[in-house]
């Protein structure tokens, strides 16, 4: 923690809403759950004024946990929490028994309780909120890092692998995007860095032949996440549009833009 702390590094602490949301499906190596484990390590961090952050999913449990998510928040001075939809086949996994469309309508209207939740003990700063104001008060500029809620991956964000050779990637959930290991020198990492987010810059929708169809709503789309695309490609392409995103950013962006015009 006191390390993070000196190098400014932000953990992000996945809590998936109250514990028993969370224990649902956030189990440690032996199968128990690790809510009480992650509100510990919150606990540390937040102690020893490192600014760490919580990362929830909206689950069909934890789509109904705002207040409980944002009293921990309050409880440990957390200023940022990010609000995410599940990813590619991950609905299907977990929520068998509804649609992508179906849960997407769920999981946006979950979201904006969360926004609200969150602006009551004053975290307004919401990337997607950010974007969403600014391109309603006409003044949105693409890749500006104040609002821009790409994917990380095109950013600061690497991922070290608990493997022998320590590999590194962009994403954690996807080796292939490999720019070296521990061994491998800051310069080459940055190199090989660069050319690789832009070969992927081309699946977000300003580059998208696929998105052409959109319209000015391309123009704030992050185009989703790039794994999430791969697990719902029939041909194994991250290229490929990510459907559940594509439908969650479309109803949410839509609401907050309703909500900024009144």
């Amino acid at each position: 923690a006191k390390i993070a702390k000196h190098y400014e590094i932000v953990f992000a602490l996945s809590i998936d809403g109250s514990k028993e949301s969370h224990d649902k499906y956030r189990k440690d190596a032996y199968g128990n759950g690790s809510y009480d484990k992650a509100v510990k390590e919150l606990e540390i961090l937040s102690n020893e004024g490192a600014k760490p952050l919580i990362s929830t999913v909206l689950t069909n449990h934890s789509i109904k946990d705002a207040k409980s998510i944002m009293a921990l928040a309050k409880k440990f001075g957390i200023k940022d929490v990010m609000i995410k939809p599940l990813l590619g086949d991950t609905v299907t996994f977990l929520e068998k028994s509804i649609s992508v469309e179906q849960y997407a309508k769920k999981a946006v209207k979950s979201a904006m309780q969360y926004f609200e939740e969150a602006e009551k003990i004053g975290i307004k700063k919401y990337p997607i909120n950010a974007k969403t104001e600014s391109f309603v008060q006409g003044c949105f500029v693409s890749g500006n890092p104040d609002i821009d809620c790409s994917c990380a991956m095109y950013k600061k964000q690497i991922a070290v692998w608990p493997d022998a050779k320590g590999t590194i990637t962009l994403c954690e959930k996807m080796k292939d995007t490999t720019i070296g290991n521990t061994e491998t020198t800051t310069k080459e990492l940055i190199k090989n860095k660069n050319e690789l987010v832009e070969k992927l810059k081309l699946r977000l929708p300003e580059f998208n032949e696929k998105c052409k169809d959109c319209g000015e709503f391309k123009e704030i789309c992050s185009g989703g996440c790039a794994c999430s695309a791969r697990c719902c490609s029939p041909k194994d392409d991250l290229m490929d549009i990510d459907p559940l995103s594509c439908a969650y950013s479309k109803k949410l962006h839509k609401l907050l833009e309703i909500k900024k015009l009144k």
